[in-house]
């Protein structure tokens, strides 16, 4: 049974994988979070025009960023599989998926701030009670918003892969679970720190390299799968 889900996949090469995509998206990943930090120390709700196209222009940006890391990070390993596969297409393809990832991700919240009315109540000077309940819908909403996004990521890598190797669809299997539990991981995180002085130095690391960890080890699952032309 394993045999049929992992194919040729081996510990070794599983590993290499792994810890590549973690380093990836510790400085990938990280990076793209702090780039969106940066309009925090202006922006208020309700966001205007300029704002909004600020935030989604920095949005592209990370994303780009995030998927040129992620993609150089991945090629090792998967060449080893792969030996034909181009690295100009591979890094092209994810930054560019990478850059609609985070497009994606932000338009709906970015947008709806435009429409929210502006607050006259002052900010409250302790902390809301945590609603437990809304807290999982908030994670379980993640993982199906990390899961969608993992098929948009994949799909254009897919596509480089498909043209010199086998299993491409295994890919994207394995990276709608990867992100769908790595999503869940960063907002969880994200939901701990908040906007406390701990974001940058402990939350933004933790949140990158725990993600890039969940999904280097989920996705490497699919690694055996794959073989050239």
């Amino acid at each position: 049974m394993a045999h049929l889900i992992l194919g040729a996949l081996t510990p070794a090469l599983w590993w290499r994988f792994t810890w590549r995509v973690t380093l990836g998206e510790l400085v990938g990943l990280g990076a793209s979070l702090s780039l969106m930090g940066l309009p925090l120390l202006w922006v208020t709700d309700p966001y205007d025009a300029v704002e909004v196209t600020t935030i989604l222009l920095l949005a592209g940006l990370g994303g780009a960023v995030e998927g040129a890391v992620l993609g150089v990070a991945q090629l090792a390993p998967l060449r080893e599989r792969v030996p034909a596969l181009r690295p100009g297409a591979w890094i092209a393809a994810t930054a560019g998926t990478a850059a609609v990832c985070w497009l994606l991700g932000m338009l709906p919240s970015t947008l709806l701030s435009m429409a929210a009315p502006a607050s006259d109540v002052a900010a409250p000077t302790e902390a809301p009670p945590v609603d437990l309940v809304w807290e999982l819908v908030q994670l379980g909403l993640a993982g199906v918003m990390g899961t969608v996004l993992g098929v948009v990521l994949a799909s254009g890598q897919a596509l480089v892969l498909g043209r010199v190797a086998r299993g491409a669809g295994w890919w994207l299997l394995a990276h709608a679970v990867a992100w769908g539990i790595g999503m869940i991981w960063i907002f969880a995180v994200m939901a701990i720190f908040g906007p406390t002085r701990l974001m940058v130095p402990v939350g933004i690391p933790l949140a990158a390299g725990g993600a890039g960890l969940l999904v280097g080890a989920v996705s490497g699952l699919g690694l055996g799968r794959i073989r050239g032309r």
